[in-house]
């Protein structure tokens, strides 16, 4: 790591001097080289780095250009990582942004992913600062786009479901919860995840009722 953010470095002045300290290869290097610094334990300097390489890109292409929504969810990333969620909040929204925009007109299974990490993150973002209601309304995209597929993709469908069961106690959704209630019996707890979801979805929406306490 440290060989690579010598190697970064020097990269960075080389292109400065032949291309400019604004060209967009420039913020490119910037995002790849931040995640090294962060993995060195450098996350305020590679914060840093982002911030400058976004508003450098924004400014020149928009705020929808695609490195805007890389370098966002980037910076997400590494503000999560040191508990800093009100970043990763805004920088997860604004990569959700740019990836629900190329969505309208190219339906990549990259940009799909993208948007989909984006979106969780942003979730579990919302719920580390007590935020449990946004946080299902954050996941609320990915019920709609993949309906009965749903089943595909556990990582939502569990989150959905247990922010939905436990809005108000996020210490029914830690680490001992899973390994008691979801690890004990996976492929039960799973499908159970999802009906319960589902029905929860349709009940509010369908028939304007509150969740039953013991649904």
């Amino acid at each position: 790591r440290q060989a690579a953010a010598e190697s970064f470095k020097e990269a960075n002045q080389i292109g400065t001097q032949l291309l400019g300290e604004k060209h967009l290869i420039m913020s490119l290097f910037s995002g790849r080289h931040a995640t090294v610094l962060s993995n060195l334990g450098k996350t305020n300097e590679a914060m840093t780095m982002l911030e400058a390489a976004l508003e450098n890109v924004g400014s020149i292409q928009g705020e929808n250009f695609i490195l805007v929504g890389n370098l966002a969810h980037t910076l997400g990333g590494i503000a999560s990582s040191v508990g800093d969620f009100p970043t990763a909040e805004n920088s997860f929204r604004r990569a959700v942004q740019v990836y629900t925009k190329h969505l309208e007109v190219n339906e990549s299974e990259l940009y799909l992913k993208q948007y989909r990490q984006s979106i969780l993150r942003l979730s579990v973002a919302l719920t580390m600062q007590g935020k449990y209601r946004k946080a299902v309304t954050a996941l609320g995209p990915l019920v709609d786009r993949y309906g009965k597929e749903l089943e595909n993709y556990p990582e939502i469908t569990q989150r959905y479901a247990f922010l939905l069961l436990h809005p108000e106690k996020p210490e029914l959704t830690n680490n001992d919860f899973a390994v008691r209630n979801i690890l004990r019996d996976p492929v039960s707890a799973f499908h159970g995840a999802i009906k319960y979801a589902k029905a929860v979805k349709l009940m509010r929406e369908k028939n304007n009722r509150p969740l039953v306490t013991n649904a």
